[in-house]
C-alpha cells in the first residue's frame, strides 16, 4: 500500500461506537494528520545546483463532535504548519515552512549547494491531537554529485552583505553550488582587496570590524582540480554601512488579561516574514511556532492557552528571503513573562 497507510499516526475509532450511546451529550474523536513524498524517489541522483522538484501529500488534523442520539457529525477541519527540512548528516541546512487547509498536495523545489548524501525529511505538528512540537512524519534521502570544477569559470556570485554587529558583518552567497567562495575585503570601494577567508560555506561573519568605518566586500568562487584551481567570474562590491544598531529583533512584552500577552518588537534589517515563537522551557532555543507575520508587522497579541502563575519564553524570527535555499535568519534574544 501507499506510504499514506504507512505514515497514518493514530486513529480514533471512537466514531464506530457512538451509536451504542442513548444519554444526551456529545463526543469528540480527534484523528492526526499524516505526510509522506511523492517527489522526488528516494534515492535519487542529481548533481549540486540541479533544482530538484519537491512534492508532498499533507493530510490534515480532524476534530469530528457527535451528537449522541443519532444527529449528524460535525467535522471541524484545523490549518495545520508543515515544514520541509533538508540535512546533511546531522546538521540542518535547509528549511522551508508551510500552511495549508485540509488535505493537499504541497510542491515546492530544492536546489542542492552541498555534495553528498543529503536526508529530506517532513515534519508536522498535530495541535488536533494537542501536541506542539514538530514530529518527523517522513524521511528519503538523494546523493547529490559534486559539478566539474571547470564549470565555476562560467558563474557570477550573488553575494549580500549584513551589519550585524559593532565588530561584525555577515556575508552570504546563495549561488555557490557546492563550489568553495573566497572573500575580498577592502576600506575604499576603489581601493586594494585583501583576501580575508577562503570557505566551503555560504556563510561567513567578518569579526573584526570597526563600528565606525564602512567596508566593501566582493567574492568569487574556486574549485581544485588535482593542481589545478579554478575561479568564477567575481560578484559585485557589496557594501558593509557603519554600525547603527542590532539588526535582530528586540522585543517588549506586556500581559493584558483579556487579550493575552503583546509583543512589540523592532527590527532594523530588512525582512520579509516574522515568526513569532513560545516556550515553556527556557532552555528551549526556540519553541512553537505561534504566528507567521508579514514584514509589516511588528506586534502579536498571544492569548493561546495561557496559565497564571506560569513563565512563557518567546523569540522573533525574522527571514530575509524565505523561499531561497539559503535564508537569513535574525534571532531575538529570549524573552520571558510571567502570567499573573
Amino acid at each position: 500500500m501507499k506510504q499514506s497507510v504507512k505514515k497514518l499516526l493514530v486513529l480514533v475509532p471512537a466514531l464506530m461506537m457512538i451509536a451504542a450511546f442513548t444519554s444526551v451529550g456529545t463526543v469528540k474523536a480527534e484523528a492526526s494528520t499524516y505526510y509522506y513524498f511523492k517527489k522526488p524517489a528516494d534515492k535519487t541522483s542529481c548533481k549540486v545546483g540541479d533544482k530538484i522538484p519537491v512534492s508532498f501529500y499533507a493530510g490534515v488534523v480532524r476534530t469530528t463532535t457527535v451528537f449522541i442520539g443519532g444527529a449528524p457529525a460535525y467535522t471541524n477541519y484545523q490549518e495545520m504548519p508543515v515544514t520541509f527540512k533538508v540535512f546533511k548528516g546531522n546538521k540542518e541546512i535547509y528549511s522551508k515552512s508551510f500552511t495549508y487547509t485540509r488535505g493537499t498536495t504541497i510542491d515546492t523545489t530544492y536546489k542542492p549547494t552541498a555534495a553528498g548524501t543529503l536526508k529530506l525529511c517532513i515534519y508536522g505538528r498535530n495541535l488536533g491531537l494537542g501536541a506542539n512540537e514538530e514530529v518527523l512524519q517522513d524521511t528519503i534521502t538523494i546523493t547529490v554529485k559534486a559539478k566539474s570544477a571547470a564549470a565555476v569559470k562560467s558563474l557570477k556570485p550573488s553575494a549580500e552583505v549584513v551589519r550585524t554587529g559593532k565588530k561584525k558583518a555577515e556575508i552570504t552567497c546563495s549561488n555557490s553550488q557546492g563550489f568553495g567562495m573566497k572573500i575580498y575585503r577592502s576600506t575604499k570601494k576603489k581601493g586594494k582587496y585583501k583576501l580575508i577567508k577562503t570557505t566551503s560555506k555560504d556563510t561567513f561573519t567578518d569579526s573584526k570590524l570597526s563600528a565606525s568605518k564602512i567596508y566593501y566586500y566582493k567574492v568569487r568562487f574556486y574549485a581544485k582540480k588535482g593542481k589545478k584551481t579554478y575561479l568564477s567570474k567575481w560578484s559585485k562590491i557589496i557594501k558593509a554601512g557603519k554600525y547603527k544598531g542590532s539588526v535582530n529583533p528586540v522585543i517588549t512584552l506586556k500581559y493584558n488579561s483579556s487579550k493575552g500577552v503583546l509583543l512589540k518588537w523592532k527590527c532594523i534589517s530588512k525582512v520579509d516574514r516574522f515568526y513569532v515563537l513560545r516556550t515553556e522551557n527556557k532552555k528551549d532555543q526556540g519553541g512553537c511556532l505561534m504566528a507567521d507575520l508579514s514584514k509589516s508587522k511588528f506586534s502579536y497579541y498571544d492569548n493561546a492557552g495561557l496559565e497564571k502563575g506560569k513563565t512563557y519564553y518567546y523569540y522573533v524570527l525574522g527571514i530575509k528571503n524565505p523561499d531561497s535555499s539559503h535564508p537569513t535568519k535574525y534571532w531575538s534574544k529570549q524573552y520571558s513573562i510571567t502570567i499573573k
